[in-house]
């Protein structure tokens, strides 16, 4: 643990038994955990992007967690509702929430550019739109008026006005 942190961290959970004894009012308690707040800034976010973490990272946040836990249950005792003692150490609901019921992990993640989605053009649906505008640009027409003529063919439906864009755009990139 820092230093800082665990200064601020003892310095509330002081202010709070404090409270909890009449000796001190909830100023008190909320300027500590203001000092406490500005430390916490630092290692809530330490899990965010999907970064691994080292030993002993891991072990320095979950030691960090469950520091944050105990407050948290100390404000709740000492009369704070949930969102304001929430509030206090700085942490949102969603993610007190999250630490208590995580998302279900995926054992095997499909990258995004992988994936086989049911209303993807398929490729020979894909190489008929690229044999179609070849064609047709050889004429001078354009996309949307390719599209619209291919349409009014009473031709299968291929992909959208907007994927035959797309395919173009491709095209033209080669």
């Amino acid at each position: 643990m820092i230093a800082a942190d665990d200064r601020n961290a003892e310095a509330l959970r002081k202010s709070i038994e404090l409270l909890q004894n009449g000796e001190v009012g909830r100023e008190e308690v909320e300027e500590a955990a203001k000092a406490y707040r500005e430390d916490a800034k630092q290692w809530h976010g330490i899990r965010r992007g999907g970064k691994e973490l080292t030993v002993e990272e891991c072990e320095r946040y979950a030691s960090l967690v469950a520091a944050e836990e105990e407050i948290i249950t100390s404000l709740r005792s000492a009369g704070y509702n949930k969102k304001d003692a929430l509030a206090l150490v700085g942490l949102s609901e969603s993610s007190h929430h999250y630490r208590h019921k995580p998302r279900p992990r995926v054992e095997n993640p499909i990258p995004y550019s992988e994936r086989n989605w049911p209303n993807k053009v398929s490729k020979e649906s894909c190489e008929k739109i690229m044999a179609l505008l070849t064609q047709e640009f050889e004429e001078g027409l354009g996309v949307g008026r390719i599209f619209d003529r291919y349409q009014d063919s009473g031709g299968t439906p291929l992909a959208s006005r907007r994927t035959f864009y797309r395919i173009a755009a491709d095209m033209r990139a080669e």
